[in-house]
């Protein structure tokens, strides 16, 4: 008993540091806590959600620039806001909008479009992709599997493999795959050997590439930004 209330002891004061710290590093109160939508924000704190298809460590350093570092310096002065970059998985997408506990998302195109009819969102932005030199205002998926895998050559092949994809919500890794499939006569949800869902398409080709799977699902240039990173290799 001692020993329990000990413990219980550490873990308040455990808790109370944590929420001592978060204050701290975080300092302003949430906007969406202190202001109604209809008035103009001033010396809080703004939460902006994005989809972080390569993992949150991935996003942190994509996106965190933009949306927590450069918004601060630019808005803090002028209206005194500070910005915080949450990165999401594919459920923690819809979760989180669904609960209110987000004031701006960055999503794709796919999610959105449910996001905006389900919850009735308002667009500000859209991204347009900047790669060697050119802007990209489209994408695609991929399908892929390894350069000695000599039993997959065709869609009906897709049958006897096991596939990862990223997420029943992705794009570009997932649903326009699927999409094309069902085209062609295949369900990929119910048609194949396994169907799996890594929520990281950089684990979707590390998986095909270890051997874990046969087929992969991703965007397009996920693969190239592996083999820029020397992470694996075209052939």
């Amino acid at each position: 008993l001692q020993f329990q209330i000990i413990m219980a002891q550490l873990l308040l004061r455990l808790s109370l540091l944590s929420l001592w710290l978060g204050r701290g590093c975080l300092g302003k109160p949430l906007c969406r806590d202190v202001f109604s939508s209809s008035v103009a924000w001033r010396d809080c704190r703004v939460q902006i959600g994005g989809l972080a298809i390569q993992g949150a460590a991935a996003f942190d350093q994509k996106e965190g620039p933009t949306f927590q570092t450069y918004l601060t310096e630019v808005l803090n002065a002028s209206h005194g806001l500070e910005f915080e970059a949450l990165a999401l998985n594919f459920d923690q997408n819809f979760e989180y909008v669904a609960a209110s506990a987000l004031d701006f998302i960055y999503s794709n195109p796919a999610a959105y479009t449910c996001m905006m009819v389900e919850f009735h969102l308002s667009t500000i932005a859209s991204l347009m992709n900047f790669r060697k030199g050119n802007s990209l205002n489209q994408f695609a998926g991929v399908i892929f599997a390894r350069a000695n895998a000599s039993e997959f050559n065709s869609i009906s092949d897709l049958r006897k493999a096991k596939v990862s994809a990223v997420s029943i919500s992705g794009l570009g890794a997932m649903q326009l795959q699927q999409g094309e499939l069902l085209e062609q006569g295949l369900n990929i949800m119910t048609d194949v050997v396994q169907l799996s869902f890594t929520g990281n398409q950089n684990l979707i080709i590390e998986d095909v590439a270890d051997g874990y799977s046969d087929i992969g699902f991703v965007r397009t240039d996920m693969i190239d930004r592996s083999v820029a990173a020397g992470k694996t290799k075209w052939e």
